[in-house]
């Protein structure tokens, strides 16, 4: 009876042992940042800002909650909020395969992240936006060479940067348009990768680090100054290394050496709270492709009543709630895929 009751227990705790850990529950301020997210959705399931009327329009708002909701826990976000703005997002799609909006590469971008999450990569519209975005580089076919130091970037204004034209030509737009590219299973072989690390090595400095554009014409983008490393531009490197393939070891160890958590590193006070919540969520998502813990709980402190973000400042227009709640949803559900 003693060996029986022995066997017993011993099967119980291998039972125990195999049974699979249930997933951590979302943390409240992520909870609360998702219900805030969705009552902002309009009645023809767009997003739109009401701080700034250059974003009144819906497309790019639109890509980009869904991105950060998208990104959330399973069950969290009502399905109804995501078919709506799903449905939204594909009426927006022209006959070329963008979404026309002020920033057409973010948002498309943004765009085929979230419809490949939702529907895989085959899908018609996704595979015709990532044609898009692949011809929107500015390479040869956009009368881009590699001489130039824009080449291998995008422009936040899509294909309208047939030379000389430039708007903004950057990592952080790089980075979104390479994960994207990415996900629509572009193929290895397409020179658009090749390309693309071209811009990216002309954004590194001689201490490992990151600036955040090459183009001399747009130092103005590189809110540390020109020739200096910061940590969010590094954080996408990370990014954009990841997604195109290529080993990141060199920016993850400048990240080492210049450790950040809630504000990046070699930036002036002004930029370093301008910068706050783009940065927490480049942070995180660089922290989780290297395999490392990525804690961003200190925006439960800063979080309003309302369950919504805000910055004081306006430089990257995250004093608009909607910008501002979508990146720190998105730094938190980072954090939630690599909790234990």
């Amino acid at each position: 009876m003693r060996l029986f009751a022995i066997a017993v227990a011993a099967l119980a705790v291998s039972s125990c042992a195999s049974t699979p850990p249930r997933p951590a529950a979302p943390p409240p301020s992520l909870t609360r940042g998702i219900a805030w997210l969705v009552a902002q959705q309009a009645p023809e399931g767009a997003w739109k800002s009401t701080t700034y009327s250059a974003y009144g329009e819906g497309p790019v708002l639109t890509a980009a909650a869904l991105w950060a909701l998208t990104a959330c826990p399973e069950g969290t976000v009502p399905r109804d909020t995501i078919d709506r703005g799903e449905a939204y997002l594909r009426r927006c799609i022209t006959p070329e395969g963008k979404l026309e909006s002020i920033s057409p590469t973010y948002a498309t971008s943004l765009a085929i992240l979230v419809l490949v999450r939702l529907r895989g990569s085959e899908d018609p519209d996704i595979q015709r936006m990532a044609r898009w975005l692949v011809s929107a580089q500015l390479a040869e076919p956009m009368g881009w060479d590699r001489a130039d130091r824009a080449y291998g970037g995008w422009d936040r204004q899509g294909d309208w940067a047939r030379k000389p034209n430039l708007a903004q030509v950057d990592l952080s737009i790089l980075s979104f348009a390479v994960e994207a590219l990415a996900a629509a299973k572009v193929s290895e072989e397409d020179p658009v990768w090749d390309r693309a690390l071209t811009f990216v090595s002309r954004c590194q400095q001689p201490d490992g680090g990151y600036l955040a554009t090459p183009v001399p014409e747009h130092g103005w983008v590189n809110k540390a100054g020109e020739g200096r490393s910061y940590s969010t531009a590094t954080c996408d490197a990370v990014r954009a290394l990841t997604a195109c393939g290529s080993p990141s070891e060199a920016s993850g160890a400048w990240l080492d050496a210049h450790p950040a958590t809630d504000t990046p590193v070699g930036l002036n006070a002004e930029w370093t709270e301008g910068l706050r919540y783009y940065h927490a969520y480049v942070w995180a998502a660089s922290r989780r492709l290297r395999g490392l813990p990525v804690d961003v709980s200190w925006l439960a402190g800063i979080q309003a009543a309302d369950g919504s973000w805000t910055n004081a400042t306006p430089l990257m227009k995250e004093d608009d709630p909607l910008i501002a709640t979508l990146l720190a949803v998105a730094a938190l559900a980072e954090q939630h895929l690599t909790a234990p």
